[in-house]
């Protein structure tokens, strides 16, 4: 009986023992399931905040290259799904956000992405060098504010309709009607409007409508508002895009740029160019009748830009605008030196639309019931021409160089 005692007795402690040791097991095997689900998570949680980035750069290489995209699209890798969202274009900045799910482990990543620009100050209808305007047609009108640094002189009834500022020692404005206020060195033969302000060293013999102020003041020369290091810039970032050897004839409707064209650009009669980028033209540039060169509507609110190193020759009803957005100003340079003002550095015949057209080194000719809303030369020569100032012009933003566009201005985790 004792011995039966002590057997029951082992038995019970062996059951015992066993039962903890199990516990003890499965209180182990519990624990180690745990943290294994834990750094599973852990891995898909990293898996998923990777594919949240994977996000990011697909939606900026579909942007950047122009490819086919949704503003909500999703695709599927080895491992998840990604879901990308891309916002319309507000105050020039897209926001994107990217999720990452891997097996119900959800990450996202928000970025900013904004365009990357340049301003210009473009303050003047006309902005002129030391070449000076010449109103060479009694038809000839700025409907806008002229700041030169050379002469300003015309055919009466030549007309600037808001006010004349003329930098420099003995310069003038001569023989042009200004409806507001003159300030320059002298004055001869004008009508003005309001107020002049002449120096007292000068002569005038201008008609003034309200005062007349002599002062010992010689106004100090103003810089064109579009720089070398601008214009470097540009040239920069058409350089890093396509390569044109020889010239180049558009002959039907295309898209271009960036691009540095070797030889001539011709867009022909009819024919509608479109900038996707900054163009340089090592040549001429010519433009047929009735041809349109223009801004890619993804530009949005930005300018944009052509560089010709040759002459430019904008013929009949060519039309060269923005992207078509109101803020959107296309603005063709001409870089070449001549001052022949029958073979000038720009030459522009009829309208030309959204156009800003700079020639910094030569004359620009403007003829024959052109319209344009700005115009910037180192001499400036109107015939029968309307430059009617847009007031946007005061804050122009250009898509900037080298690889204008946009920039990525922060990129944060979202969840």
């Amino acid at each position: 009986m004792k011995n039966n005692k002590k057997g029951f007795a082992a038995f019970l402690a062996t059951i015992i023992i066993l039962m903890v040791s199990f516990g003890i097991l499965i209180s182990i095997t519990a624990i180690n399931n745990i943290k294994q689900r834990i750094v599973w998570s852990n891995v898909r949680s990293t898996q998923a905040y990777y594919l949240a980035e994977s996000g990011i750069e697909d939606s900026l290489l579909r942007l950047e290259k122009k490819m086919n995209w949704e503003n909500n699209y999703s695709f599927l890798t080895e491992k998840g799904k990604v879901e990308v969202n891309i916002s319309e274009i507000e105050n020039r900045k897209r926001n994107i956000v990217s999720a990452g799910d891997v097996g119900k482990n959800i990450r996202k990543v928000k970025i900013g992405y904004q365009i990357d620009s340049v301003e210009a100050t473009l303050h003047y209808g006309a902005h002129v060098g030391e070449g000076g305007l010449h109103m060479a047609h009694n038809h000839a009108d700025i409907v806008g504010n002229v700041f030169s640094n050379g002469n300003v002189w015309g055919r009466s009834p030549a007309t600037i309709h808001y006010s004349v500022i003329v930098s420099g020692e003995g310069n003038s404005v001569s023989d042009v009607n200004v409806e507001e206020n003159v300030q320059s060195y002298s004055c001869f033969g004008a009508s003005v409007g309001e107020n002049l302000e002449y120096n007292f060293s000068g002569t005038n013999t201008c008609n003034v409508g309200v005062e007349t102020v002599e002062t010992d003041n010689i106004i100090e020369r103003e810089d064109f508002g579009i720089t070398d290091e601008m214009m470097d810039d540009w040239r920069e970032e058409a350089q890093q895009g396509e390569l044109i050897a020889g010239d180049y004839h558009v002959m039907s409707d295309e898209t271009l740029g960036p691009a540095k064209i070797e030889g001539d650009l011709y867009v022909h009669n009819n024919i509608t160019l479109t900038l996707e980028g900054t163009v340089q033209v090592m040549g001429d540039f010519t433009s047929g009748l009735n041809a349109v060169v223009e801004l890619d509507e993804g530009y949005e609110s930005l300018s944009g830009v052509m560089i010709a190193e040759g002459l430019v020759k904008v013929a009949n009803n060519t039309a060269l605008r923005g992207s078509g957005h109101p803020e959107s100003f296309f603005m063709m340079i001409g870089s070449n030196s001549s001052m022949d003002e029958d073979n000038p550095a720009l030459l522009v015949r009829n309208n030309a639309e959204n156009a800003i057209l700079f020639a910094p080194n030569g004359v620009m000719v403007i003829e024959n019931n052109a319209y344009l809303v700005e115009a910037m030369a180192y001499k400036l020569v109107l015939q029968r021409a309307t430059v009617e100032y847009d007031v946007g012009l005061a804050d122009v933003r250009f898509s900037s160089g080298p690889a204008g566009g946009w920039s990525v201005i922060s990129w944060k985790e979202v969840e």
